[in-house]
């Protein structure tokens, strides 16, 4: 896992896409050999994959229904998809970090 990590942040800092998505795909797979996945989480995983996603993995401790799906381009049809049977919201990246802002009405 130490190893795709920082082939992850490597990719981040060349702009790689696809190899983040790849990589995120990839410490998904060791997650789910290690048990800390849950069914709920696993249809998040794939619905985002299955709708445009290049990567997705469940983030935190796992099992708390908690997943992130890398999908520049394709936000919208991620987020929807995935809205369809839980609760998904789009963040966006900036160099100060991630910020949750609430959409206007």
């Amino acid at each position: 896992m130490e190893a795709v990590v920082n082939g992850a942040r490597h990719a981040l800092t060349k702009g790689d896409h696809k190899t983040i998505g790849l990589l995120m795909n990839i410490n998904q797979g060791l997650l789910d050999a290690i048990g800390v996945n849950t069914e709920e989480l696993s249809k998040m995983v794939f619905t985002a994959r299955n709708h445009g996603a290049l990567g997705s993995k469940l983030t935190g401790a796992g099992g708390g229904g908690s997943m992130i799906a890398y999908c520049p381009g394709r936000e919208e049809e991620v987020v929807s998809s995935i809205n369809q049977f839980e609760k998904a919201f789009q963040i966006n990246v900036a160099h100060e970090g991630v910020r949750l802002e609430k959409p206007r009405n």
